[in-house]
């Protein structure tokens, strides 16, 4: 079934459900409205079912039967069944008004811009009713007067607090109101243009003749289409302009600014009819001031409207009154060449000329290209002297694109305008954001509009205007502004780069950027920070073989004492988790999250990121233990060091895996002479008792560590001994203090070894670990028969 069809469709089930709800003569009039309510209805409400369509329709018809001349009719509700007809989600709007210029823009702006609500649907035909003169609708072709209307349906996020509802109804209301005053004034508003005209030939200022016919001439460039006139008013002053008294011309008021109370200036009181500045500029010898109002329009554009404000002269040359006008530049003025614009023109010509470039050069060219893009309404508002320097500044960028600021707040403290320019490249949506957040920061104010310009060359800008408050404005260092924009700016992959060549030099560095730049997955750079990935390379790099593996251990900022993190390298694949858990649980770590990165290239690396928690957290620093967790976890994934409850020895006594050895190679020759416990029971007596573990390490160390002066051995062994009786003395269980003693009895027994030879602690010897230990008693405890050369532990023996 084609489109035409299915609408053909559609509309025969609206109108049988017409049929069946209404009488002859009010249906005919109906399935009219129908044919017209539904001419081009969009494609999300001709979705609808045939029921829902009546019920819209219908309520709207209901509505619009009688409407007051020259006043929208607006009703807002909660369709939920019952009464209604259909059922939605969303709260329904439904306006009927005079059919003119500006109601969907303003309506719409009105509604997600300035009250934020979220727009889901909206229909907005416009057809012709015939109406008496009580604004009754007549069914009929004759009779009344015919009018052309807007209607509008629009469905908003769902809204159920009357209050809301009501805030919703007093701001459509108003912003109509605005709409309806703007387009009935407009051409009166037209008339001001040509009596200001006027009035400046007849009255002319004094200053040079020919500023002055250039600023009649932008007065009929403004009213030519450039400029969308919105409200004017009339005002009259006597006395010294520093002092005088300021007042409007009663019923002077045309558009929005009928309302004599309305104002469109602010100072540090609030809405005022006169400001600083433009005290300051009918101060000053200039006709006519180009400047931004401080408050955002209700009607077409929802940005701050552009105040032009026009002294009036008296035959002598002296300034009396102001005729001011507000509104919006159009898109019209904003096509036109800046060279054929009055007053910017002029300003364009001057900076052209003050560069002094050949005028068919690339500078040349490229200067009046920025020129001519410079937004619009900065070019009537800043100075020569600024503009210049701007302009050349961004002709800098363009040869090496680099992210900059060029801020200029405003000297009356309301606003600050900031244009701010990043490589194409960077230009994304977070940035914007985050060069908005250092503004308002910079300046102690709030973004109150912005505006995009991205195109294929290599410079993307945003244009911002911060709102700024009298007398509470910061004067930051704008380099210091550019540094953190330019570090805001540098992308996740730049940072990278420059993490590396910190860390490695330039050359070395910009190889491994090369290698690994686009290795790394988006859910991995939302993870880690570019100085975790480069760490992170290194540990790659340093992965040779099949089957092997580097880690880190290492903690976040806002991990407690209690919570550590483990990550492992693979150079060619995703690891078992039942590989790893096992050797992470008998370090004492409890897992409480795994994620695991691919890191794309050939071969294709991994990473795994374990979250560890550890209730009793450890006694040592996290940088004491990291390397030796590190290493112990390698030993012990090779397979060169046993996976049993000894290695929770490495938190809880800061033993590196060869001390570990130590005591698992005794806690084995203990079993082999018949001891009855366990191998794990023994490993939680040496991790209750972790001091004491220490110690006997250190004992060991101090009899047979070619490291220690030999002529001293008896002498610190015996200091170790005392001190060990006296931290037994603390020791709760009988049965740890048996193994404890037991292990301090054979330690001293213990006349020869071979660990401190090269190779056999390391697994790169065949020989096993042994100890030659003779029978002696050691405080009163006698050793079993002895053995003259005994193998305790070899790694590799299953």
């Amino acid at each position: 079934m084609t489109t035409d069809e299915q609408y053909k469709q559609i509309m025969a089930e609206i109108g049988q459900r017409a049929v069946a709800a209404m009488p002859g003569e009010s249906f005919e009039a109906f399935d009219k409205f129908l044919s017209q309510f539904y001419a081009q209805g969009p494609d999300d409400l001709m979705a609808s079912d045939p029921d829902t369509l009546f019920a819209v329709a219908s309520s709207l018809w209901t509505m619009a039967e009688t409407r007051t001349a020259g006043k929208p009719s607006i009703k807002i509700f909660n369709p939920r069944g019952g009464k209604t007809g259909w059922s939605s989600k969303h709260t329904v709007i439904q306006i009927v008004n005079d059919d003119m210029p500006f109601l969907v823009d303003s309506i719409t702006g009105c509604l997600a811009v300035t009250q934020q609500h979220r727009i889901h649907m909206m229909h907005h035909p416009i057809l012709k009713v015939r109406r008496d003169d009580k604004g009754k609708r007549l069914d009929g072709s004759t009779g009344g007067v015919e009018v052309t209307e807007s209607y509008m349906f629009i469905e908003i996020d769902a809204q159920s607090d009357k209050t809301v509802l009501k805030e919703i109804e007093d701001i459509l209301l108003q912003t109509l109101g605005d709409v309806r005053a703007s387009v009935l004034d407009w051409k009166a508003m037209l008339a001001k243009i040509d009596e200001t005209v006027a009035s400046l030939t007849v009255n002319p200022p004094p200053i040079d003749q020919e500023d002055v016919d250039e600023t009649i001439r932008l007065l009929r460039w403004l009213g030519a289409d450039h400029f969308t006139f919105l409200g004017f008013r009339e005002y009259r002053f006597d006395g010294n302009p520093a002092e005088f008294d300021f007042n409007r011309v009663d019923g002077s008021g045309l558009g929005i600014l009928r309302d004599p109370e309305r104002n469109v200036l602010r100072d540090k009181q609030g809405l005022t009819p006169m400001s600083p500045e433009i005290r300051h500029f009918l101060s000053a010898p200039d006709p006519l001031i180009i400047t931004k109002a401080n408050v955002k329009s209700t009607v077409h554009r929802q940005s701050h409207m552009d105040y032009i404000g026009v002294k009036i002269f008296n035959a002598e040359g002296v300034a009396i009154g102001e005729r001011r006008f507000v509104g919006l530049f159009t898109s019209l003025s904003y096509r036109k060449f800046a060279t054929d614009v009055p007053i910017v023109r002029g300003k364009v010509a001057n900076i052209m000329q003050r560069s002094q470039y050949a005028p068919r050069s690339y500078a040349a060219k490229a200067l009046a290209h920025i020129l001519e893009n410079f937004p619009r309404d900065e070019l009537f508002q800043v100075s020569e002297d600024w503009l210049f320097e701007t302009a050349v500044g961004i002709l800098q960028l363009t040869e090496r694109p680099r992210p900059r600021a060029f801020v200029r707040p405003d000297r009356f403290e309301r606003f600050v305008s900031a244009m701010v320019f990043v490589p194409r490249d960077n230009y994304h949506s977070g940035l914007r954001q985050a060069v908005a957040d250092i503004l308002c920061r910079s300046y102690n104010g709030e973004v109150s509009v912005y505006y995009a310009n991205l195109s294929e060359e290599s410079l993307a800008r945003w244009h911002f205007i911060i709102r700024t408050f009298p007398g509470d404005v910061r004067r930051p260092d704008v380099e210091e502004i550019n540094n953190m924009i330019a570090e805001a700016a540098q992308g996740w992959v730049d940072r990278l780069h420059a993490e590396l060549m910190a860390h490695h030099g330039e050359e070395f560095g910009s190889k491994l950027h090369h290698q690994y730049k686009n290795r790394f997955t988006v859910a991995y750079r939302e993870a880690f920070t570019p100085a975790q990935a480069a760490y992170d390379v290194l540990k790659l790099e340093d992965v040779s073989g099949l089957d092997d593996v580097r880690v880190d251990f290492y903690r976040h900022l806002g991990d407690g004492n209690d919570r550590y993190r483990l990550k492992i390298y693979h150079g060619t694949q995703l690891i078992a988790l039942s590989n790893c858990m096992p050797i992470l649980e008998n370090m004492g770590f409890k897992v409480l999250s795994e994620h695991s990165y691919e890191v794309h290239g050939k071969p294709t690396s991994y990473i795994h990121d374990f979250a560890l928690d550890r209730s009793s957290g450890s006694p040592f620093s996290l940088e004491r233990v990291k390397p030796l967790v590190e290493q112990l976890f390698v030993r012990v994934w090779h397979g060169a060091v046993e996976n049993d409850g000894f290695n929770e020895l490495v938190i809880t006594s800061a033993m590196g895996w060869d001390e570990i050895v130590i005591l698992r190679a005794y806690g084995k020759y203990l079993r082999q002479l018949g001891m009855g416990y366990t191998p794990d029971y023994i490993a939680d007596a040496m991790v209750e008792n972790a001091e004491i573990s220490a110690q006997l390490v250190a004992l060991f160390k101090v009899q047979f560590d070619p490291a220690y002066d030999a002529a001293n051995r008896d002498t610190m062994a015996e200091n170790i001994v005392t001190d060990i009786r006296s931290l037994m003395d603390a020791v709760n269980s009988i049965d740890h203090d048996r193994i404890l003693r037991a292990y301090r009895n054979v330690i001293r027994a213990t006349i020869r070894t071979n660990f401190y030879q090269p190779g056999v602690v390391a697994g790169e010897d065949e020989r096993a670990v042994a100890f030659k230990i003779r029978s002696r008693q050691v405080d009163e405890m006698p050793l079993p028969k002895p053995f003259a050369e005994i193998w305790v532990y070899s790694p590799r023996v299953e």
